[in-house]
């Protein structure tokens, strides 16, 4: 359990005293993050890059502690870095597609599942992760379809509880 005080004000060595480091599980959620993809079965869909919104659930053990004055970022997932990573792998998929001669990808699985992979290897702190997309409906007269959502959980990996 963690001693949890009000910030602010002098601390006195018996508050000092009775701070706590724990290790806990840590639950996050990156939600609606915007990438922008060539994706979809059809010709049709494929013409423009279309927004995808990618949403993560993953949780990972980490120490804490309620000592302010020790604060460090290197002892939690760091969400820009995460953030950078979708972006990174996005970008770096592009590159790949277009050396074996597409500019796309057909299937929101086949970049959800490379996401989840690579996340999976670059974070190696995180114990559960599900990778969410959501491509909305395209833009009346381009194609015809409606958005769609794919999940894809790492295997192994225990779920995340939903608050």
């Amino acid at each position: 359990m963690l001693y949890c005080k009000a910030v602010g004000g002098a601390v006195h060595d018996d508050e000092a005293k009775m701070r706590r480091e724990s290790t806990s599980t840590v639950s996050l959620e990156l939600k609606d993050y915007p990438v922008f993809l060539r994706v979809g079965w059809t010709a049709e869909e494929r013409v423009y890059p279309q927004e995808v919104l990618v949403s993560l659930q993953l949780s990972y053990v980490a120490t804490l502690s309620d000592d302010l004055a020790s604060e460090d970022i290197t002892t939690v997932l760091d969400y820009a870095q995460l953030i950078g990573e979708v972006d990174n792998y996005s970008a770096q998929l592009g590159l790949d597609i277009r050396a074996h001669g597409y500019n796309h990808v057909r299937l929101l699985e086949t970049y959800g599942y490379g996401l989840l992979c690579h996340l999976q290897v670059v974070f190696t702190q995180i114990h559960h992760l599900k990778v969410v997309l959501e491509k909305p409906a395209l833009r009346s007269g381009l194609c015809k379809g409606g958005a769609v959502r794919v999940a894809l959980v790492a295997a192994g990996s225990e779920p995340v509880a939903k608050s």
